[in-house]
């Protein structure tokens, strides 16, 4: 028997939704802008390369490079 190593329902949940939309709409605009916040305190924006390896959206990139900006 296969070992199920993640919950059904959060499984159904990644699944069925959309991490652009996630982080658009309801509680997921609070949790993007806080995850920009907590980057924001320990990034340094000398030159600085960003390496994206998560599969992350497009969005997280843009957020990163307006963190930088505004410094």
């Amino acid at each position: 028997m296969k070992k199920q190593l993640l919950n059904k329902n959060i499984e159904n949940f990644y699944n069925n939704a959309s991490e652009e939309d996630r982080l658009t709409n309801g509680m997921g605009v609070f949790e993007f802008e806080r995850v920009k916040e907590l980057i924001a305190k320990y990034i340094t924006c000398t030159p600085l390369k960003i390496i994206d390896v998560g599969g992350g959206t497009v969005n997280n990139q843009s957020g990163l490079q307006k963190i930088c900006s505004a410094n």
